[in-house]
């Protein structure tokens, strides 16, 4: 008999049967993990012998299996217990088998794919049908529950990591939410011209880690002209039209060269609509460790259909919130304010917000910039209030001082 990767279904359960704890974590897996239908049969045996608390051994199983009428696969497996052999990683085998099977998954997809291509059906309606045929691969893992007896058994400090939270670089904030907490849904919302973009920016150049920014509204080249300006302390359209005197243009050349190790945020500008968007959000997190996501703004999102705007924010606000949770990092979702703020010429509350309904019920945090003010108007976990902040327009940022030569900035 072959071991671990070579090891069949049937194989890997027989292999588990002399050992207990080796059966409980295997029956921490759902049956779909096996796709021979003789596998699958056993695994429904062993699950069944759980619930009627029966020991799990070789006669108990030999005795369910005939009472079924399957005697044929009781003695198959009679024959495979006497050379069966031990496993070394229950685990590895596991993850074998999920990828053995998603890959079966695919290839029928494909053959999905190839009818819907030969029905002449559109790309937009054949990309849908992977998403939601995706969406039905995904198995339920042993990791995606845990009971409080589990968690009281684990170390205080593997529970509450300080990987679970972001400082956002910008004391102001800071001082009232602390930071940005792995899960949480992030709105900030200001009216044009107050600096919700930049302040993103700032905020995202501060993780430690690989961001993501979706740009709906700024393209690539813009954006970096952002960040040298705020590097080199000189102004961004100087540097997009090349206007710059020897000074400006050494300063500029440092601050350039600084970027390639200094910052790891990936500018996607070409991603307007939703679908799209989250498509990527996965590819991104499933292949490497994201640890911030930035969306630059609601209103300019586009792709999802129907005619109550505020059903079509609430489906995107509610996805984006599980994206957060699934993946464990804070996504930042910047949102313009309607009308009545500018018209009433008052402080921000939360049903100010653009589409509001669905936006202040999904986020954790609400964050408004206003008139030279910083506005946390929501906090799940914690307090709310506003702090004085300064936004130097020249060279759009909230920081004090972006110079080449004070390295300190990267090792706030």
């Amino acid at each position: 008999m072959t071991q671990g990767k070579n090891m069949n279904e049937l194989e890997l359960i027989v292999a588990c049967i002399s050992d207990k704890n080796k059966i409980l974590r295997l029956l921490e897996e759902d049956e779909n993990l096996f796709i021979d239908i003789k596998a699958r049969t056993v695994f429904r045996c062993l699950k069944s012998l759980t619930d009627l608390n029966s020991e799990i051994d070789l006669h108990n199983i030999r005795a369910y299996l005939c009472d079924i009428g399957k005697t044929i696969l009781a003695n198959e497996l009679m024959g495979l217990y006497a050379t069966a052999p031990a496993i070394i990683d229950l685990d590895t085998s596991i993850k074998f088998l999920y990828k053995k099977r998603n890959k079966q998954n695919l290839t029928e997809l494909s053959i999905d794919v190839m009818d819907l291509i030969k029905q002449n059906k559109n790309q937009d309606e054949i990309i849908d049908h992977i998403s939601k045929k995706i969406e039905t691969l995904n198995h339920v893992k042993s990791d995606d529950f845990i009971s409080v007896q589990e968690m009281a058994n684990k170390n205080l400090d593997d529970i509450f990591s300080k990987e679970i939270f972001v400082k956002s670089g910008i004391p102001e904030l800071d001082d009232i939410i602390f930071a940005l907490f792995n899960t949480q849904l992030i709105i900030l919302a200001a009216r044009p011209g107050q600096g919700k973009s930049s302040l993103a920016l700032d905020i995202i150049e501060n993780v430690p880690g690989k961001s993501l920014l979706f740009s709906l509204e700024m393209p690539r080249k813009q954006l970096y002209a952002r960040l040298l300006s705020k590097y080199a302390e000189v102004e961004a359209w100087k540097i997009k039209i090349k206007k710059m005197n020897d000074e400006e243009f050494k300063k500029v050349a440092i601050a350039h060269n600084d970027l390639k190790s200094k910052l790891n945020i990936i500018f996607i500008d070409k991603a307007h609509d939703f679908n799209k968007m989250t498509r990527m959000i996965k590819k991104f997190c499933e292949k490497e460790k994201i640890k911030c996501i930035v969306i630059d703004y609601l209103q300019l999102i586009a792709g999802v259909k129907g005619e109550n705007r505020n059903l079509v924010v609430s489906h995107m606000t509610r996805t984006l919130k599980n994206l957060a949770v699934e993946h464990e990092l804070p996504i930042i979702l910047l949102s313009q304010f309607s009308r009545d703020v500018e018209k009433q010429n008052r402080e921000p509350i939360l049903s100010d917000l653009r589409d509001s309904g669905s936006i202040e019920q999904d986020a954790d945090v609400v964050l408004f910039l206003h008139d030279g003010k910083i506005i946390v108007a929501k906090n799940r976990d914690g307090k709310i209030g506003s702090n004085t902040i300064f936004f130097n327009k020249q060279f759009t940022t909230f920081k004090k001082s972006y110079r080449p030569n004070q390295p300190d900035y990267f090792n706030d």
